[in-house]
């Protein structure tokens, strides 16, 4: 086998597994994906930029997430639909926004997303921690399907269907303002 044939087979596993570790909705082997995917291109993350924009939006995903954990260019994560699919995300600015899908799967934690603005499905099924989403505005199906622990989302908006089917400890969502159908179908963890 030629290194092209096995380049293109290697390609089509990691799609397989993607894919399959999406249907599963498995947040730990996706973070777990990124973490590889960005230990291979350590030294090479500019390599990443030529999967941003593939057709499969999941290998674009990822790329991001990767990229994210080498560089901490947080920019490629928000202008891709499906950006920092997986991302573990410790510290960034604040007033930031995502949307498109993007934060799927990911780990946020310290004080990422402070102040920020999460809408159009971002961060469905994120694990949160700290004060993670400190402030932050969430609409339109943001955080679905998430866990939120210890005090994160202190002070935070949600709207619409945000954080619908969540689980969050008792801490978490301090002072919140909940609107609409934000929390339906939620549970706080005991």
């Amino acid at each position: 086998m030629n290194r092209y044939a096995r380049k293109k087979c290697n390609e089509e596993k990691l799609k397989e597994l993607l894919n399959r570790i999406y249907e599963n909705k498995n947040g730990n082997r996706m973070r777990q994906l990124v973490k590889f995917v960005a230990d291979f291109y350590k030294n090479r993350a500019p390599e990443l930029k030529k999967y941003f924009d593939n057709e499969d939006l999941l290998i674009g995903g990822i790329a991001t997430s990767a990229y994210y954990a080498i560089t901490e260019d947080i920019s490629q994560i928000q202008s891709h639909e499906f950006g920092g699919l997986g991302a573990i995300i410790q510290q960034t600015q604040s007033e930031l926004e995502f949307n498109q899908d993007q934060l799927r799967f990911a780990k946020l934690s310290g004080l990422a997303l402070k102040y920020s603005r999460l809408s159009d499905n971002a961060g469905w099924k994120t694990e949160v921690y700290d004060d993670a989403l400190w402030g932050a505005r969430c609409s339109d199906n943001a955080l679905m399907y998430s866990h939120l622990h210890d005090r994160t989302g202190v002070a935070a908006t949600l709207k619409d269907n945000s954080m619908q089917y969540s689980i969050r400890s008792k801490n978490a969502l301090y002072k919140a303002g909940i609107y609409d159908d934000a929390l339906y179908g939620s549970k706080i963890e005991e």
